[in-house]
């Protein structure tokens, strides 16, 4: 499918614009590029200089998120981690798909903790 990469500072600009019920909604895909398919009722929406954009063709992968701009500890994205205030921290991870673990620590933990965590996996 055909898209427009869009400025983001436009994209930010014309985020949820509405004319005539039909509202603008850009999205981003996991290289961080802002797109909206080609055919979004151009001619409608004339506020916005359409044929000054670059066109791309994207798949569904393109929108997967990769978590790229995530720590890469043993192959894992580190993409989040939650304490639970008892002693034990949820620790999301990214490798072809999310999952989750949840471990132990004493009194506190730290980045390095985590990694330590991620390391043992496999």
């Amino acid at each position: 499918m055909e898209y427009y990469i869009i400025p983001e500072n436009i994209a930010t600009e014309f985020q949820g614009f509405q004319k005539n019920n039909i509202a603008l909604h850009f999205t981003k895909t996991n290289q961080g590029w802002w797109v909206i398919n080609t055919n979004c009722q151009e001619k409608i929406f004339t506020e916005i200089t359409w044929s000054e954009f670059q066109t791309i063709d994207l798949s569904k992968e393109d929108f997967v998120p990769n978590y790229e701009n995530k720590p890469l500890v043993n192959g894992y994205r580190v993409v989040n981690v939650l304490d639970n205030y008892d002693n034990t921290i949820l620790i999301t991870l990214f490798k072809e798909e999310l999952f989750e673990i949840v471990r132990t620590y004493e009194e506190t933990w730290t980045d390095e903790t985590v990694f330590e965590y991620v390391n043992q996996l496999d």
